[in-house]
C-alpha cells in the first residue's frame, strides 16, 4: 500500500475492509498492529492513513472521545508527533478488527459453503 492509494477510499473503514482479510483481523485482535500488519508497518503509510482519515482515526482511537489523546501519547510512549499518529492508527485498526470480528467470522463461513458446494477444499485452492 502506499500513501496515494488511500485516496482511493471514502474511510478508514471502507480502507480497513478492503485491505484486510480474516487471518490479519484475528492477528490484530490478538496481538495487536505492533505484530507487523501489512498497511500499517510504516509511518509513512499509518501517518498516510492518519493524514487522510484524522477525524474518524481520533475518534475510534479515543474511543468515541472518552480517551484523551494525551492518554495514548503517555501510554504509547510517544516522543513526537508521528508516534502518536502511528499509534492511533494502530489503535483505530485493532477497534475496527474487534467491530468487524463477525463480519470476517461470516465471509469466511461463507468461502467454505461454496467450497462444500463446489466439491473442493481450501486445500485445493
Amino acid at each position: 500500500m502506499t500513501t496515494r492509494d488511500v485516496n482511493l477510499y471514502g474511510s478508514f473503514e471502507d480502507w480497513f475492509l478492503a485491505n484486510m482479510d480474516a487471518n490479519t483481523a484475528h492477528d490484530l485482535r490478538e496481538h495487536g498492529a505492533s505484530c507487523g500488519i501489512g498497511g500499517l508497518c510504516y509511518y509513512s503509510e499509518t501517518v498516510g492513513l492518519f493524514n487522510a482519515f484524522e477525524d474518524e482515526i481520533e475518534r475510534l482511537a479515543t474511543d468515541d472521545y472518552r480517551t484523551e489523546i494525551w492518554q495514548i501519547a503517555k501510554q504509547c510512549d510517544a516522543r513526537g508527533v508521528t508516534q502518536l499518529q502511528n499509534a492511533m492508527v494502530w489503535i483505530a485498526a485493532e477497534m475496527l478488527a474487534y467491530k468487524f470480528a463477525r463480519h470476517f467470522t461470516e465471509k469466511d463461513d461463507e468461502l467454505e459453503v461454496e467450497l462444500e458446494i463446489d466439491g473442493g477444499d481450501a486445500s485445493e485452492n
